[in-house]
């Protein structure tokens, strides 16, 4: 087994590093773990880190102030971030059968349809903003939550079809430093089949079904393919091997360019902790969200400071990000001046599932040559639990 990198590192939108004392992270900052996931930190001698329980607490910035998230059906009821006619309407699906929808429709469309606008403005947006970084009238609810769609589609109601879904528990984790860590750790573990700086540049098929890769250092052959590469430059490395449709469709996928601002203040007494505060496009802010990280693993902070990473996206995305600063030091308390300060912007960070985009990825894969298999965060979701699951179930087939 070769493992072709074309950067001097491994790792890719993963990047953690140290400021003072308290642990930075550059690109997720969490990821939600099975057993498989803990069996492989335990493989590679990793001490998986756990959310402090203060963390648990999650805010919705709306009229200037900040709004619990319900965690429940007790705290949905005494909450007073949507009205009761939009509880209402959560309680009429719970109880309600409805008839699905026939093909896919926007997340926006999708929630309308069966609940109140303010379930789709205050709890359902936001958190979208918070994963894809996108638009609810253009993301596609079938290729976004595949599982709540199919549950849906079974129960004629979203909260049963949520409460339907069967699968392995997963926990909330990160490591000591960072998710980078991981990375590290796997590339290590895999040595001297490790090739950094070498960029796969054609793939052919040899008369003797092996497939030849030509990449900048060399030509190598192999039995099988794992491409985890971005969706463009998988389908220029398909191209001859695909129909024209589905190299199109991975040309045509949309990325969104995302921007991540750090911050690090002086931690005032009275500092209400949480998990962070995701802001709906109602607020008309530019920042889609602030996450609290050295609330969340107080073990990588030093305790008197808050490290806070901000989001922004697409047009958003300004060219001084403290511009937001008034804002940010409302939502967290604070007013004082950051300590630590840095943005940094990723042109093409998140792939945006349009309409039709799971039908899409259907038949990508039954057009795929035999064994030649794809991993990305464009396939299943965007998501380092989505990825992992989609590499686990790949390299299952290819040892099965």
């Amino acid at each position: 087994m070769k493992v072709f990198e074309s950067t001097s590192r491994c790792g890719g939108w993963l990047s953690s590093e140290f400021v003072d004392g308290n642990l930075i992270e550059w690109g997720p900052n969490t990821l939600m773990a099975d057993s498989q996931w803990l069996r492989l930190a335990t493989d590679l001698n990793l001490a998986p880190l756990f959310p402090a329980p203060l963390s648990r607490a999650r805010y919705i910035w709306k009229n200037a102030r900040r709004f619990s998230v319900p965690m429940g059906l007790g705290s949905l009821i005494s909450s007073s971030l949507i009205s009761w006619a939009a509880k209402k309407s959560l309680l009429m699906d719970l109880i309600s059968k409805r008839k699905p929808p026939t093909q896919d429709s926007s997340i926006s469309d999708f929630c309308t349809t069966y609940l109140h606008s303010e379930i789709l403005d205050y709890l359902v947006e936001p958190m979208v903003r918070g994963i894809f970084s996108g638009n609810v009238d253009e993301l596609s609810m079938e290729a976004c939550f595949p599982k709540l769609w199919r549950g849906f589609q079974k129960k004629g109601s979203i909260i049963r079809g949520l409460l339907s879904q069967k699968g392995p528990r997963r926990r909330m984790l990160s490591f000591p430093k960072g998710l980078e860590e991981i990375t590290k750790a796997l590339a290590h573990e895999l040595g001297a089949s490790v090739f950094l700086s070498h960029s796969v540049e054609k793939i052919s098929f040899e008369a003797d079904q092996r497939f030849k890769f030509q990449t900048s250092h060399g030509a190598y052959a192999f039995s099988d393919v794992i491409l985890a590469s971005p969706s463009m430059v998988t389908a220029e490395l398909l191209r001859s091997h695909l129909p024209a449709s589905s190299v199109n469709f991975m040309l045509s996928i949309p990325y969104r360019r995302v921007a991540v601002w750090n911050c690090i203040f002086k931690r005032p007494e009275n500092f209400v902790s949480g998990f962070g505060c995701l802001i709906p496009r109602t607020e008309k802010t530019q920042t889609l969200g602030s996450l609290w990280s050295s609330e969340i693993f107080r073990e990588r902070s030093r305790g008197d400071q808050i490290v806070a990473s901000q989001f922004f996206s697409g047009q958003d995305i300004p060219e001084n990000p403290e511009v937001e600063l008034p804002l940010l030091q409302k939502i967290l308390g604070v007013s004082e001046e950051p300590l630590y300060s840095k943005m940094k912007i990723y042109p093409k960070a998140i792939p945006q599932f349009s309409l039709g985009h799971a039908d899409s990825v259907r038949r990508l894969r039954e057009n795929l040559p035999s064994r030649v298999h794809l991993v990305g965060n464009y396939l299943d979701g965007v998501g380092l639990t989505s990825v992992f699951e989609t590499a686990d179930s790949v390299t299952r087939s290819i040892s099965a």
